[in-house]
């Protein structure tokens, strides 16, 4: 009698979350909105390894539904460091991503709203080169040609704040996860492939995570109204 009295509650509270999720996109038209942005990436290295200045910038189109939307993005990213015996690794990639983003809360007159966000973003790597000091003064020069592409995670808190009906301003943290070391990185050339050596995994799992915040600027597409004849 007990479970069938949990089981009634269970059914009655989903009822009542789903019907009032529905009831909140019908009642808000969903509508599309644009996103240019900045971004300022930091990256989780080995205690050998020093990082230099990094960049990254990015566009995405947005689908709101109230209270989530669905994000596909496009980004740019470098990731620039150097070993402690003097030797430069350059990287260069680009990133797809679909995201999602549910609403948390809202206040200030509904101008600021914090929101959660998660997705997944597949990382293409466009050019990597390591550059090496010589004793006459010149750089040896070594460019990976492994060009697989890696996976990841992404989790985050996405604050808006509303300039007008139009302009948005997005402040976003987030921290990635890949789901395997990048192996195009010149210093794993001589590793071979997880599972065939898990304790070479192990000792670079830092390298997997990476975090850094996204300054944007997203505008509301304005819908074309229809005259009748």
């Amino acid at each position: 009698m007990k479970h069938l009295k949990l089981l009634l509650l269970l059914i009655f509270t989903s009822k009542n979350i789903i019907g009032s999720t529905v009831d909140t996109i019908q009642h808000h038209k969903p509508y599309i909105t644009t996103e240019f942005y900045y971004l300022q990436p930091v990256y989780f290295l080995e205690s050998s390894y020093t990082q230099k200045n990094n960049y990254g910038a990015g566009v995405a189109i947005t689908e709101n539904f109230k209270p989530f939307k669905i994000t596909l993005a496009y980004q740019l990213n470098s990731k620039n460091y150097k070993s402690n015996d003097g030797k430069n690794y350059h990287i260069n990639f680009q990133s797809i991503m679909l995201l999602a983003t549910f609403k948390l809360v809202q206040f200030n007159n509904k101008k600021h709203t914090l929101s959660l966000t998660a997705g997944v973003v597949n990382n293409i790597l466009l050019n990597y080169e390591a550059s090496s000091p010589l004793t006459n003064g010149a750089n040896l020069i070594e460019r990976s040609t492994n060009t697989t592409n890696h996976s990841a995670v992404r989790l985050g808190v996405t604050i808006t704040h509303q300039l007008n009906t139009s302009y948005s301003l997005i402040i976003a943290p987030f921290i990635e996860r890949l789901n395997q070391i990048p192996y195009y990185d010149l210093k794993y050339i001589n590793i071979p492939p997880y599972p065939y050596a898990p304790k070479y995994n192990l000792n670079y799992s830092r390298d997997k995570y990476w975090i850094g915040i996204k300054l944007g600027l997203e505008y509301k597409l304005k819908k074309r109204k229809t005259e009748r004849t």
